[in-house]
């Protein structure tokens, strides 16, 4: 019991310490955008379905560094190891209430690629804007393929490698034609799904 309740302790610290920083501001490491990954860069998080996890894995490999590799564990897991955490309560680079993950790391590591831009919009729309209706189609087109197909798969998440490849995709569709009326399927190498 007292084992419990002090992990609960540790949890706790780990959700409200954060909410002490600004909001809106981005994590003193996400203000520095000179900071360079080192090429061997691992960026670990949680095992999970979250379109702006996957958004956040995709521009990381994409614009910051292509030969970034990740490392997904449990949900729920404190010592996550080696490597920079993203989009989990103890990271520098975690969702807010203003600020999706995508958004910090788009901030820390600036492009002005256009369609990368958007694409942050769209995360925020998703991530943020819990409440209001949508802004995007796109939004909520990328929202319901996300939730679809993690309920297709065994465990419920999406490996961040297919989360990559989609979001080249969707990125690849808007680039082309400006818009995302449909999403497009995800990847057939993206693994084990269910039982139908």
């Amino acid at each position: 019991m007292l084992q419990k309740g002090l992990m609960f302790l540790q949890v706790l610290v780990l959700l409200v310490a954060p909410a002490a920083r600004a909001g809106n501001e981005p994590p003193s490491s996400a203000k520095d955008s000179t900071r360079e990954p080192s090429p061997a860069e691992v960026w670990v998080t949680w095992k999970g379905a979250e379109p702006d996890k996957g958004a956040s894995a995709w521009y990381l490999k994409r614009f910051v560094r292509h030969d970034v590799r990740f490392r997904e564990v449990d949900a729920g897991l404190l010592d996550l190891g080696a490597g920079m955490p993203f989009d989990v309560p103890q990271a520098d680079f975690r969702r807010t209430h203003k600020l999706a993950v995508y958004e910090q790391l788009l901030r820390a590591y600036p492009v002005t690629d256009p369609v990368a831009r958007r694409l942050g919009d769209i995360i925020h729309d998703i991530e943020i804007n819990l409440w209001q209706p949508k802004k995007f189609v796109e939004s909520s087109v990328i929202e319901t393929a996300a939730l679809e197909y993690s309920k297709s798969r065994v465990d419920g998440s999406i490996p961040l490698p297919c989360y990559v490849a989609w979001f080249e995709l969707i990125y690849s569709a808007l680039q082309e034609n400006g818009a995302l009326a449909i999403a497009p399927p995800f990847p057939v190498e993206c693994g084990a799904r269910s039982k139908d």
